[in-house]
């Protein structure tokens, strides 16, 4: 026979209690919503609406004896002839109520599912050399296992380590979103990875999504948007890796402007700043690292884009070089094939500035063997920037150099296929 009950909000979270079910869990069972859920066990006075009696009533006669025992205990423990007056009503509501909470926040989370997510968070950051598709997908996996925890538990401090997971795996889709071509993506990801992180109270993650913004912003060739996110990203920085990271971008900014003088500027602050970076540990660049992480090696490279940007060789080629030198002393592990060839180019396309074109085929070959699945945004952009610096200097007599420019236009002529994989999925 159906239950007769007129279903309150006070019911509602008896029953979800006697079933031992979070939000979800029971939002599953009665084929609703969990928002749905939330409202019905929140309300504090009258009846629920209609829906909400048909579907609780259902659940209820269909539950098994235990829970149907236990949610009548749990009525009449709240009943008000149980009670001598209003005071003990209120309280021993507010007290069924509170232990309800308890036991689901005691219920909903499994810990290990959060040192799960810190692990694949780790090994996703620190893969240098996976195709930009796959680590996409990967964080994105991360992601939504992050966001649908955070759906399941009110620990603060939990949440905040969440939402610091969500933002670190949205950073990682936008940087690789950009690799696969998909710049729209990528800086709507960067902006969402910035509020996360800001949820999370998390400075130096804002400060290296505002930094992602920028590079974007660059290689969009707005220097001025790119500026704007490096002076954002200063107010919030920690002193160390952060902020010199920042600095680092911002020198190709000035350099697409034209501003000699404060690209040397911001290059030489940096440069000082990278040096005392010891005396200021950063868990991101450090404790996380792989992606995260911004060395001598990264440092130099935006040095060399900046020099390259101006045309000026000589400060190029000794940027490029130490990039590599610096790329060459890591291991194996940890040396990204995408740094190495965006050096190699950068390398020859200051060599070419300095007017030595074996210099540069010498330093360009190895990338233009590179497979097509190797290939990425970022080695493209140089190519064109190095293409261009071929058809302006006097080479026009040395046919080795002539094939050169040949080949780099046949290498950009090929897209790479994994640009095309990530539709539909930015």
């Amino acid at each position: 026979m159906p239950s007769m009950i007129q279903w309150s909000g006070p019911d509602a979270r008896a029953f979800q209690q006697a079933a031992g079910l979070t939000n979800e869990r029971l939002a599953e069972r009665l084929h609703v919503s969990a928002r749905s859920v939330a409202y019905w066990r929140n309300q504090t006075a009258g009846p629920l609406p209609d829906l909400a009696q048909r579907v609780l009533t259902r659940a209820l006669d269909a539950a098994d004896e235990p829970v149907r025992h236990r949610f009548e205990a749990i009525r009449r423990a709240r009943a008000p002839a149980a009670f001598t007056n209003v005071t003990d009503d209120v309280v021993a509501a507010a007290a069924e109520e509170a232990s309800a909470d308890l036991m689901l926040l005691t219920a909903e989370f499994d810990p290990e599912s959060l040192t799960w997510l810190w692990e694949e968070s780790l090994e996703t950051a620190r893969a240098a050399n996976r195709p930009a598709l796959d680590t996409f997908t990967a964080a994105q996996r991360i992601r939504g296992q992050a966001l649908q925890l955070a759906d399941h538990t009110r620990r603060p401090s939990v949440l905040s380590d969440l939402y610091v997971i969500c933002g670190q795996a949205t950073a990682l889709m936008a940087s690789t979103a950009f690799d696969l071509d998909r710049w729209r993506e990528s800086a709507a990801l960067a902006q969402s990875a910035i509020s996360y992180a800001s949820l999370a109270g998390h400075s130096s993650l804002q400060a290296w999504t505002l930094g992602l913004a920028a590079l974007l912003a660059n290689w969009r060739s707005e220097p001025d948007t790119a500026l704007n996110h490096y002076r954002h990203g200063m107010q919030i920085a920690p002193v160390g890796a952060p902020q010199v990271r920042l600095q680092y971008i911002a020198s190709r900014s000035h350099a697409l402007l034209g501003d000699i003088a404060s690209v040397a500027e911001v290059l030489e602050r940096a440069q000082r700043d990278q040096d005392d970076a010891h005396l200021h540990p950063d868990s991101l660049s450090e404790e996380i690292g792989g992606e995260f992480a911004f060395g001598r090696a990264r440092a130099q490279a935006c040095a060399a884009a900046a020099w390259l940007d101006l045309g000026l060789g000589p400060e190029a080629f000794k940027a490029a070089q130490c990039a590599l030198s610096e790329l060459g002393s890591l291991p194996p592990g940890r040396r990204s094939l995408s740094q190495v060839n965006g050096a190699r180019i950068d390398l020859a396309t200051a060599c070419l500035l300095n007017r030595d074109g074996d210099g540069a085929i010498e330093a360009i070959s190895p990338v233009l063997a590179l497979p097509a699945s190797l290939r990425n945004v970022s080695l493209t952009g140089r190519l064109v920037r190095t293409r261009n610096t071929l058809l302006a200097q006097p080479f026009s007599n040395d046919s080795q150099v002539r094939h050169l420019a040949d080949d780099v236009n046949d290498w950009l002529t090929q897209r790479p296929p994994s640009a095309q994989a990530i539709a539909g999925q930015g």
